[in-house]
């Protein structure tokens, strides 16, 4: 299994459809300065999820295997690798579940045969730090929460990205004492690629969600600093291109 790399630097180009100023189509590098914030209002309580088809109901733990059809879907998606085996060791691969390598956070992403003609159900979750755990001092725990509730509010409408109709949750559950925020999402995928380019977006989605959230005034440490690195790497990249095409931004003429 390839190393994550850390280092990455990605633009979140999240085009969802803004239904009443919901959410600011966005591209930016990933960082608290540079990611917009979407607007809420009285019409997020209009958003639910739309389900054209029941979601499959035996979506387990157990499953020893992929459907064929999702298994070769995240096989030749390059950023994608099979979880190391929690019985072989580090070097066995698990053929049942997968993990997102351009990003931060841990992933796990497994499916069951959908049902008909449908390709997959997919299970993606995604763990992410508590603000507590993400930063180098403790936060207070009405900070916490407040910064909890939001996350909450802002991943509600993260199926808007994707391509399926047919969803759960988003669920978060929050773990105080490990110092997580397990966020959990569940859907039906007709096309088993579509349902792999979708789980690679909402990934991403919940990452940028994550770093628009970030609070100045903290010291970051882990996937909350590398986050933060990235943007600041891509904010000087960016002012470095902009010197080059215009060395004398005064205009006067050399």
């Amino acid at each position: 299994m390839p190393a994550i790399d850390h280092g990455v630097t990605r633009s979140y180009d999240l085009r969802a459809i803004d239904k009443g100023g919901l959410l600011a189509t966005k591209r930016s590098a990933g960082g608290p300065l540079v990611i917009p914030f979407r607007r809420w209002g009285p019409q997020a309580a209009s958003v639910t999820p739309i389900f054209t088809t029941p979601l499959h109901s035996g979506m387990t733990d157990t499953n020893t295997e992929l459907p064929p059809p999702v298994a070769d879907a995240l096989a030749a998606h390059e950023a994608f690798s099979p979880r190391p085996s929690s019985d072989g060791g580090a070097d066995v691969d698990d053929p049942a579940t997968y993990a997102l390598e351009t990003t931060v956070f841990e992933t796990d992403i497994t499916a069951d045969p959908g049902t008909g003609p449908r390709d997959g159900a997919f299970s993606i979750t995604i763990t992410l730090p508590t603000l507590d755990a993400a930063t180098v001092d403790h936060v207070a725990g009405v900070v916490e929460d407040d910064w909890f509730e939001t996350l909450e509010r802002r991943l509600a409408d993260t199926y808007s990205v994707a391509h399926t109709g047919s969803y759960e949750g988003p669920t978060l559950e929050r773990d105080l004492e490990a110092g997580t925020v397990t966020v959990t999402l569940e859907y039906v995928a007709w096309d088993a690629r579509e349902g792999v380019e979708d789980a690679k977006t909402l990934i991403e989605y919940v990452e940028g969600t994550f770093a628009q959230g970030i609070i100045p005034g903290y010291d970051y440490r882990g996937p909350a600093a590398t986050l933060l690195a990235n943007a600041q790497a891509a904010g000087r990249e960016a002012a470095e291109g902009n010197d080059a095409e215009d060395p004398d931004p005064t205009g006067t003429p050399l």
